[in-house]
């Protein structure tokens, strides 16, 4: 990866998937954005999070929260 925050396939998975990264630090944490949590999670999805968690070691999610 050099000084690339992740890998050429990983960022390519992310573009077919919809998601964006935001980095926290160029070789740890990251948040991932674009990604629906709340229904079923597929197979392809869980394999994409489970290749960013290797990765980068410590991933985030941002939720919303949606108060009556």
């Amino acid at each position: 990866m050099g000084n690339r925050p992740v890998s050429d396939s990983l960022e390519a998975q992310a573009n077919k998937l919809g998601a964006r990264f935001e980095h926290l630090a160029l070789t740890l944490g990251m948040v991932i954005h674009g990604i629906d949590l709340k229904p079923a999670v597929t197979p392809e999805i869980t394999a994409f999070i489970r290749r960013v968690l290797l990765e980068r070691k410590v991933i985030f999610f941002r939720i919303k929260i949606c108060l009556p």
